[in-house]
């Protein structure tokens, strides 16, 4: 599971080492404490069960890109090539956004 930890500046920054490196840096950068795109993934998460062909998630960030698949999630860098994709499987993608939004909850209150 990620730690998360808050920078000087008060951002959400997943511990290194903690979480997959582009997946951590996606969150990081594209996703922050941005709810409205937090809830975008949450629903993609839920309506995911059954589709059998990867989809797209509607919320495309600063510099990634999440494809959810049946089994799947991939991160891709849409700006530099040269950075391989990043797949993990699905079920460590949930543990790894439920961390990031529980953390953010709790630093919030």
């Amino acid at each position: 599971m990620i730690l998360v930890e808050w920078d000087d500046n008060e951002r959400p920054r997943v511990a290194p080492g903690t979480g997959p490196p582009l997946l951590s840096d996606f969150l990081q950068t594209d996703i922050q404490d941005y709810w409205p795109g937090i809830d975008e993934i949450a629903l993609a998460i839920e309506q995911r069960p059954g589709h059998p062909k990867e989809q797209a998630v509607s919320f495309y960030g600063n510099v990634y890109e999440l494809k959810l698949g049946p089994e799947h999630v991939t991160v891709i860098n849409s700006y530099d090539e040269s950075v391989p994709p990043e797949t993990i499987s699905f079920a460590e993608f949930v543990r790894t956004f439920e961390a990031w939004v529980a953390a953010l909850r709790s630093h919030s209150q």
